[in-house]
Parts: C-alpha cells; structure tokens; sequence
C-alpha cells in the first residue's frame, strides 16, 4: 500500500471513528446511561478491532492509531509522535501515515 492509500485509509477509519463517538454520546443522553453500559461495552470492543484492523493494512506495528485516537484525540492534541529521540508531527491522516512508514523503515534499520 502506498503514502496516498494509507493515508485514505486512516483518514476514513479516522472519520467512521468520529461518526460514532458523535452517535454514542447522543445514545447516552438519550437513554441516560454511562459508557460501562453493555452497549457501549460492545462498541467500544468493536472500535478496538476495527482499529487494530486498519493498523494492519497501513502496516501500523506500533499502535500509532490507537495513540492518534487515544492520547491525540485524532491529530487536535497537537502532539507530536516521538521514536528515536526525534519528534514527528502528527495532526493528519497523512501525517500520521508518514510517521508509520518512518518507524517502519527505522525499525527495519534503512
């Protein structure tokens, strides 16, 4: 898969991830309910491995999506991705696919 795929890739599982936090905070409100209840149990288990899916096909082994929706709320933390002593931005699908491909090739040592 080449830059431009991956990046596509992240940026729609990017955007199917947003959908669904906006749907799943109206289904709380709605039924008043916390996110420990058993359905949002089930999507929360669902987008763990929908993510760790499309982190195989953009060759993401490092959880870097996870990280990108975890810790940098999909690139609006504005933090940078960090290997090497060395920081990455990492505020975009694309971005974030270039941090993948980068660690890749550093992992593999070329």
């Amino acid at each position: 898969m080449i830059h431009l795929e991956k990046a596509k890739a992240i940026a729609e599982w990017q955007e199917t991830m947003e959908e669904l936090e906006e749907h799943q905070n109206k289904l709380a409100d709605f039924f008043r309910c916390a996110f420990d209840a058993p359905l949002f149990e089930a999507i929360a288990a669902m987008q763990s491995k929908y993510t760790k899916a499309v982190a195989q096909s953009v060759g993401d082994e490092n959880d870097w999506l996870l990280w990108y929706w975890m810790d940098n709320d999909f690139g609006r933390g504005k933090l940078n991705a960090v290997f090497d002593g060395v920081q990455f931005p990492a505020r975009t699908a694309g971005e974030l696919a270039a941090v993948i491909e980068m660690h890749n090739q550093w992992r593999e040592g070329t």
